[in-house]
């Protein structure tokens, strides 16, 4: 039986923005340059996940703003929500003053603590992989002047890295069933500073300024992608390749991250990895053939029903060391077999020759 396991991984690119023209915002039409009234506009990302947060589905979001270059409070932590016409409105309305404002925008609303913007300072967030976290900021803003600029205008990007898994078996030899997946050794905790310059995009350039950043890191954690709750639950694998979590009830979105992989651990203890829990069985009569008398104990999932074994893939690669955020990663896994498993073989037959073994009498004749 040939062994043969396959990862690859698919970067979707750094997209930070989106220029569709059903979700550019539109200037007020009754734009006035002698009006003080603040408005806002908003895009994000486009996405075929309901749960990512687009452009089209952002329904609100929290807005800081502070009086340039200090940190007297001039917006506190304002709700701004999608109101007709997709205009974006909020009470109290709020009135532009003579001094430039910064501008720190945010969804979902309890992802930024109360107390963390008000002194424009790094937070600590605990992640469970289950919700998309955005962000925005525009700074140095005054009144406007023309029909261009009459809003604020948000360009929000994503705070964390979105990790997909498929799975696919391609031997038609073998049957693999999956009894869960999931991402190990991943940070759960870490602080997010928001960028110190705006996050506008004019024409192609991205400064490192305009991005927010991730650090002290801690708390590894296993995100379960995939778990089966009975027999029946159990994921086949087929030739095609299959969404661990095709409709993103369970963790998908990660903490930005450095991802380390140690060849001379065993056990792979400080490592980040993805974790299959499966069986194999020959196609034809459906007997187990993995795990078997000859795979590790620690290839063995402890407390598996099914007993079942485990697969280490590595979740670095030789391109990619860390996850970026705005950044979706998809790891394309195909099990077609394993080292324990092997077939039984015939080579060249050989006989031994006869080897002679010679008895002499000498008989002389009767006595």
């Amino acid at each position: 039986m040939r062994t043969q396991l396959l990862l690859s991984v698919v970067v979707s690119g750094m997209v930070l923005m989106t220029s569709c023209s059903e979700n550019e915002p539109v200037a007020p039409d009754n734009f006035n340059s002698n009006t003080t009234e603040i408005r806002f506009a908003a895009t994000a990302n486009a996405s075929s996940r309901s749960s990512d947060i687009t452009t089209l589905n952002l329904s609100s979001f929290q807005v800081y703003a502070f009086v340039d270059s200090s940190n007297e409070v001039f917006m506190d932590n304002v709700q701004v929500t999608k109101g007709a016409g997709n205009q974006w409105v909020y009470s109290p309305v709020k009135y532009w003053p003579t001094t430039p404002l910064d501008f720190y925008a945010f969804a979902p609303s309890d992802w930024v603590p109360a107390t963390a913007l008000k002194s424009r300072s790094k937070f600590v967030y605990s992640n469970y992989g289950m919700e998309d976290v955005i962000y925005a900021v525009s700074m140095d803003r005054t009144q406007p002047t023309s029909q261009t600029d009459a809003q604020v205008r948000l360009n929000f990007r994503h705070a964390l890295s979105k990790v997909s898994v498929f799975l696919a078996c391609a031997n038609p030899a073998i049957t693999v069933k999956v009894s869960s997946v999931s991402l190990v050794g991943i940070s759960q905790e870490a602080s997010f500073a928001f960028p110190t310059a705006s996050t506008d995009v004019t024409g192609t350039t991205i400064t490192p300024a305009s991005l927010g950043t991730w650090s002290d890191y801690s708390t590894p954690h296993a995100y379960v992608l995939y778990m089966a709750q009975s027999p029946d639950d159990l994921l086949t694998l087929t030739s095609t390749l299959t969404d661990v979590n095709p409709e993103g009830y369970l963790p998908q979105y990660m903490i930005p991250q450095e991802l380390t992989w140690t060849d001379s651990d065993t056990n792979h203890q400080n490592s980040d990895y993805l974790q299959v829990n499966l069986s194999m069985y020959d196609a034809t009569t459906g007997v187990k053939v993995w795990p078997n008398d000859n795979t590790p104990s620690e290839n063995l999932v402890p407390g598996s029903t099914n007993k079942d074994g485990l697969i280490k893939f590595q979740l670095s690669t030789s391109t990619i060391k860390s996850w970026l955020p705005d950044c979706h990663y998809i790891y394309n896994v195909s099990i077609d077999g394993h080292k324990d498993l092997s077939e039984i073989e015939f080579g060249s037959p050989t006989v031994d020759t006869y080897v002679n073994v010679t008895t002499d009498y000498n008989f002389a004749g009767a006595e």
